[in-house]
């Protein structure tokens, strides 16, 4: 168990940093220049501090996803908790770094805009995987009477 939430940790912050770095390439596009960090990060770190902050709390961010699946793995808590406890670990480490990397221009507006969007997909997220897992445990319980009855013949 301690091995795969540490390879989960390890895979997630990497895949984080190299994604938040992608995206922050790829966002550049669009306003015509090629830069991967913000003006103003970039103004007050330089570039390679810059770089390094913005791939280290993207990583963060990558940690808290894939890390933050071992939450599921704890079968005490409802799916409920496990989600909301996933989703705020997310949220958290997103918060800090959009308004550390001044993504979105630090826009409260675009925040609450994306916090919703996530907030959307996890609620689908928790709809999907409870009627997943409710359909899962209907079959286990018909299976348990179609056994009682065959065992009880």
């Amino acid at each position: 168990m301690r091995r795969i939430l540490i390879k989960r940790l390890i895979i997630g912050f990497v895949l984080g940093a190299i994604i938040g770095n992608l995206i922050a390439m790829t966002d550049s596009f669009k306003y015509g220049q090629f830069v991967i960090v913000t003006d103003s990060l970039k103004n007050n770190l330089g570039i390679v501090g810059a770089v390094i902050l913005q791939s280290f709390l993207s990583g963060l961010i990558g940690l808290a996803g894939v890390g933050g699946m071992s939450f599921y793995d704890i079968e005490k808590w409802s799916l409920l908790s496990v989600t909301a406890a996933h989703f705020i670990s997310i949220m958290t480490t997103f918060t800090i770094a959009y308004f550390a990397l001044g993504w979105g221009n630090g826009s409260w507006l675009m925040y609450l805009i994306m916090f919703l969007t996530e907030a959307l997909i996890f609620l689908i997220i928790w709809i999907v995987m409870y009627s997943r897992w409710k359909k899962a445990v209907n079959e286990l319980n018909e299976n348990l009477v179609k056994y009682k009855e065959i065992k009880t013949k």
